[in-house]
């Protein structure tokens, strides 16, 4: 966690207090299901860019359309993902960069939902943990994942935002502040658009064997050569 995410994530949460003021359409519902949960081995890494989310999985659902890709890195701290009429992008850090969504569809067709699963890349979404106004603060919930940001969109575009699969590490217990799956849900659908919204991602670790199990394998490989070339030696006499 540093003091620059803490200050900005309080900036971010005074901004929409004062796009509330203003009588501004509210934002999307975001809700949180925590009826599943998967443990992971750490978070390694809070500042991660629109290029950093390579593999995520991008499921685009709705009537007369069905298609999933990944995500890719598209330049220097850019990535995104895109299908037949719509596209997908982000810029530089998640904390405080714009994804924006770009729809022009037919007609007939219409996207319902966008479901994204960050653990194929080993992403994770990552909220705001307490309230930053509340005595007992605390910015970074699970260790290493840094103050988070939840997702937030001030254009005013009515449609529901539900992030699952509760993410913990070993055997602590889940704080609530990181998941492995956000899906947007438009409701009946949309086929035309251009929506901007902020959500703050991490990386996880991934399972490396430990030195112990590296040095028996390695081992066993130079017994497995040991005995061929001995095998090989015995044809020969």
């Amino acid at each position: 966690m540093t003091f620059n995410r803490v200050v900005l994530a309080i900036t971010g949460l005074l901004f929409l207090e004062q796009v509330h003021a203003t009588a501004i359409p509210s934002p999307p519902t975001v809700s949180f299901d925590d009826s599943a949960s998967t443990s992971i081995i750490g978070v390694t890494n809070f500042v991660v860019t629109g290029a950093d989310m390579t593999g995520m999985s991008v499921d685009v659902a709705g009537v007369g359309i069905n298609e999933s890709t990944s995500w890719a890195a598209t330049g220097v701290g850019t990535g995104g993902a895109s299908g037949t009429g719509w596209s997908l992008t982000e810029s530089n850090d998640t904390f405080g960069g714009k994804w924006e969504l770009s729809i022009d569809l037919g007609a007939n067709v219409l996207i319902q939902t966008i479901t994204f699963d960050g653990l194929p890349g080993d992403i994770v979404f990552d909220m705001y943990h307490t309230d930053p106004f509340d005595d007992s603060f605390t910015a970074e919930g699970t260790p290493g994942s840094g103050a988070g940001l939840t997702y937030s969109d001030f254009g005013g575009t009515s449609y529901d935002v539900k992030f699952q699969n509760q993410l913990y590490v070993g055997a602590n217990a889940a704080v609530g502040d990181i998941w492995g799956t956000m899906v947007i849900d438009f409701g009946d659908g949309i086929n035309k658009g251009e929506i901007t919204f902020y959500q703050d991602t991490d990386r996880i670790g991934v399972n490396v064997p430990e030195p112990g199990s590296i040095a028996l394998l390695g081992g066993g490989l130079m017994m497995m050569g040991f005995m061929r070339r001995r095998r090989k030696m015995a044809e020969s006499v």
